[in-house]
C-alpha cells in the first residue's frame, strides 16, 4: 500500500509542476514584455499547432521527413560498410607495417 501512496504522491507532483510551468509559460512573457515572436504564449502555440494539423498535412510531410532519414541511414550504413573494407584491405596492413618497424627499434623502455 505504501508504494501506490508514492506513486500517488509522485504523480500529484509531477502533474502539479507541469500545470505550474504552462501557467508561468502562458502569462509570464506578457508580463515581461517577451515579443511573441522570440516566444509566443501558450495559448499560441496552441493555436499554431491545431492550424498546422488541419490545413498544413503535418502527418504527411512527418511521414516524408521519417522516410527521409530511414533512407539516409541506410544509405549511411552501407557507405560504412564499403569504406571500412577499403581501410581494412589498405590501411591495416600499412599500420601494422609501421607497428612493427617501430617495435623493432624500440629499445625496451616504456613509452
Amino acid at each position: 500500500m505504501n508504494r501506490n501512496n508514492e506513486r500517488l504522491v509522485t504523480l500529484g507532483w509531477s502533474l502539479g509542476l507541469l500545470l505550474f510551468m504552462l501557467a508561468l509559460w502562458q502569462w509570464l512573457p506578457g508580463l515581461l514584455g517577451v515579443p511573441d515572436f522570440v516566444l509566443p504564449n501558450l495559448g499560441k502555440v496552441c493555436d499554431e499547432a491545431v492550424r498546422i494539423w488541419s490545413s498544413e498535412r503535418l502527418l504527411w510531410h512527418a511521414g516524408i521527413t521519417s522516410l527521409e532519414v530511414v533512407v539516409g541511414f541506410a544509405l549511411g550504413w552501407r557507405g560504412r560498410l564499403s569504406t571500412r573494407a577499403r581501410v581494412d584491405r589498405h590501411c591495416v596492413p600499412a599500420m601494422l607495417r609501421a607497428g612493427m618497424q617501430r617495435d623493432a627499434s624500440n629499445t625496451g623502455r616504456p613509452p
